[in-house]
């Protein structure tokens, strides 16, 4: 199915009970996220009886939710059930089906997916056990905390998490501190779903390594993300250049070759 990028952002057009609606794909998100103007769209409603608490960079807060039923994405079923309705933290691009939300992890504990960035391509797959060809990187288990990916950052093994939501690569301080690494406090700031706003400190990392994958000089931001066990988001901007196959089932990345 098309995935197209606009404004930094990796967007698909799925179904709600066979209603259009445009999504954000955030492989870094653990759950689906509803945007509080998308629920009159698409038929839903608040339950008045529950709330969630959304994990955000920056902390974790409270949120209502919705019980989203009838999801699918070019034709597949994907779960649904309580998901929690927050806006997000940048300004919402402009869609055609408008923007409902965020599709997180629940599609990817469902399916392996392969995510073709510049070919604009996502494909859903049914579970099989079996790697395609390509470099194979292994996945840690970090429990709650979800797949961890190990990445040699200037030479040091750090745990990122796959994170298609973030356009830019991000850093933790600790992590940051690991690596002697500093900048002056930039006058950007980030925020995440949480509503934190976040200090970001620029600058090139010497090299990033993913399996035999290694680019030179990529932008990163150093900023107090709370994602412990994690050391760094992962961002689309290292998606960007890759055809990349994810698999929750299998506990495996391959960086596909390029076709």
């Amino acid at each position: 199915m098309p995935v197209r990028i606009q404004d930094g952002f990796p967007l698909v057009v799925a179904q709600v009970a066979g209603r259009p609606a445009t999504f954000l794909l955030d492989t870094g998100a653990q759950g689906h996220l509803l945007l509080p103007d998308a629920l009159a769209r698409l038929g839903l409603a608040v339950d008045p009886s529950r709330t969630a608490r959304v994990q955000g960079t920056g902390g974790a807060r409270s949120v209502p939710i919705a019980t989203l039923r009838g999801l699918t994405l070019g034709g597949a079923p994907l779960p649904g059930g309580p998901t929690p309705i927050a806006a997000l933290p940048t300004a919402v691009p402009a869609t055609d089906p408008p923007l409902a939300g965020l599709l997180g992890a629940p599609l990817l504990q469902a399916y392996d997916a392969e995510l073709d960035v510049p070919g604009g391509r996502l494909t859903l797959l049914a579970p099989t056990g079996c790697a395609p060809p390509g470099m194979a990187v292994a996945l840690q288990d970090a429990g709650a905390a979800g797949l961890l990916l190990p990445v040699r950052v200037n030479g040091t093994v750090l745990l990122a998490i796959p994170d298609t939501g973030t356009r830019i690569t991000l850093l933790s301080d600790p992590a940051a501190a690991r690596l002697d690494l500093d900048a002056p406090i930039s006058a950007s700031t980030a925020r995440g779903v949480d509503g934190q706003r976040l200090t970001l400190r620029h600058l090139p990392l010497r090299s990033v390594q993913v399996g035999g994958d290694t680019v030179q000089g990529l932008p990163v931001s150093i900023t107090q993300l709370q994602i412990a066990p994690a050391d760094m988001l992962l961002g689309l901007d290292w998606f960007s250049q890759r055809r990349v196959w994810l698999s929750y089932a299998a506990k495996l990345m391959v960086i596909r070759p390029k076709p």
